[in-house]
């Protein structure tokens, strides 16, 4: 394709198994109203091409191990950012992302696999959380994330604990199979614990919608029930959110309705509540 093409209305973008992706998008550089990209190629071989990228707003890339993540300064109007596989290196300065809102990461082999749940087990795991690439990672930006959704991640419950401790202004958490190192979920009791709003410094007091998938047997009901219930209009003097959206699920474990009573009872209250297992469809 040459250079000479106009895209006068195009405004998303999604190229796939392209041989040179920088050259290949270079026939897109006069495309003004371009601001999203979704691309299996890295964020690194995107920002080599001759398009703008100012004005872009979305982009979903699959980062290489050689990715240096201050090729962001490239594009300073993100407010969603998603990336996949590998975890990138740092330069020593601050990542200018003031309207980043939504941050996904994902490690997958096969993106459209990754899109069916009932496949994310059969996943050889690659990623083992990077705590301090991570941390440096938020350190270094200069807004105030909102949403935030972990798939397919190795992670301990300390750890998991420890990065929410950095996003106070989360509003919205998202989690899918998670597992530790040891096997299990981090979604454990002492992670529960850490967000019940008696607790002396409750994990993310702005969130008002929390989803949680979840693979294996273990999990304790009866603390999450409280837990939730403690976020449903806690009180001002608390300083913490009321708790709107709920969704919960479990492939692999039956739901006892009668501990789960209590959510449902909510849900008639006002909080939107989904919670589903092998023997329950959902509410």
């Amino acid at each position: 394709m040459g250079l000479s093409l106009s895209f006068p209305i195009l405004e998303h973008l999604s190229p796939d198994g392209l041989s040179n992706i920088s050259e290949d998008l270079d026939c897109f550089e006069n495309a003004p109203n371009l601001h999203s990209v979704a691309t299996n190629s890295s964020m690194d071989t995107v920002e080599k091409s001759a398009v703008t990228w100012h004005r872009l707003n979305l982009m979903d890339v699959c980062a290489t191990r050689n990715d240096n993540l201050d090729v962001l300064r490239q594009f300073p109007a993100l407010t969603i950012l998603k990336r996949w596989r590998y975890w990138s290196t740092f330069e020593p300065s601050t990542i200018p992302l003031a309207k980043l809102q939504s941050f996904t990461f994902i490690d997958c082999k096969n993106v459209q696999e990754c899109e069916m749940l009932e496949n994310i087990r059969w996943f050889q795991r690659s990623l083992i959380w990077p705590q301090n690439a991570f941390n440096a990672f938020i350190s270094r930006l200069s807004c105030k994330l909102t949403t935030l959704s972990l798939s397919i991640v190795t992670i301990s419950d300390l750890d998991l604990v420890s990065a929410l401790r950095l996003l106070p202004s989360l509003t919205s958490f998202s989690t899918e199979d998670l597992e530790n190192a040891e096997g299990g979920s981090p979604i454990t009791s002492h992670f529960i614990s850490s967000m019940h709003s008696s607790s002396p410094a409750p994990l993310l007091p702005k969130l008002l919608s929390l989803s949680i998938k979840l693979f294996g047997t273990s999990f304790d009901d009866t603390a999450f029930v409280s837990v939730i219930s403690s976020r449903w209009m806690p009180g001002y003097s608390v300083g913490i959110d009321c708790l709107r959206s709920l969704v919960l699920c479990f492939s692999e474990r039956e739901i006892d309705k009668e501990v789960y009573k209590p959510l449902w009872d909510l849900d008639r209250q006002g909080m939107r509540v989904f919670i589903a297992g092998i023997n329950y469809k959902g509410q």
